[in-house]
């Protein structure tokens, strides 16, 4: 059985890289002295080349390495310094803008001059405003909120309480001749007319 390994990736120190890429060149300068202490000039690619403009070449680069290695140690040592800097710098630009804005306002353009960009009321893209009605939908299906449109097409009306007493219709009543007081007639039927006697 086979068992695969993964390979962890590497980090590339330039201190490293650099320290090898002389050491290559350093390395060719000391062979060559050492196993063709004699030989010159040489022929490489068609090209013929004096041991000292090869050994010259050779040496440039590794120049070119020890000049690139102390220009990134500087460039490490500078951006550590701006971030250093940064913390109790930009805190005291952050106060003055407040300080600014409780001046001038905080949408002013005098914050402009200052080199601040005014508050600014932030958009909801697209996305966020369909996600939101999603949401208030569901919410409201939920709690089965309806709407006044909703509440207005639900047809019926309130019951009637059970038990609840159903007037009657008020009794039929005729008034007398002289005006006096009206005698009560059963419902359905008409009005009895008075008769009055005269001597």
């Amino acid at each position: 059985m086979t068992t695969i390994t993964a390979a962890t990736p590497k980090t590339v120190n330039i201190t490293t890289q650099k320290i090898d890429t002389q050491a290559e060149f350093q390395a060719l300068i000391d062979g060559t002295n050492s196993l063709m202490p004699s030989d010159d000039p040489f022929v490489l690619a068609k090209r013929k080349i004096t041991r000292a403009d090869l050994f010259a070449e050779w040496q440039s680069r590794i120049d070119a390495a020890k000049a690139t290695k102390s220009c990134r140690l500087a460039l490490a040592a500078a951006v550590a310094h701006e971030r250093q800097l940064d913390v109790t710098v930009k805190p005291l630009r952050g106060a003055f803008k407040t300080f600014a804005q409780s001046r001038f306002g905080k949408n002013a353009p005098e914050l402009q001059e200052l080199g601040f960009v005014p508050n600014r009321t932030p958009r909801k893209s697209a996305q966020k405003k369909a996600a939101g009605v999603a949401k208030g939908q569901t919410t409201r299906k939920a709690r089965g909120t309806k709407g006044r449109q909703q509440r207005a097409a639900i047809p019926g009306a309130a019951a009637v309480p059970t038990g609840a007493a159903i007037p009657s219709a008020a009794p039929a009543t005729t008034a007398s001749a002289g005006g006096g007081a009206g005698a009560t007639q059963p419902a359905g039927l008409g009005a009895t007319s008075a008769v009055t006697s005269t001597r």
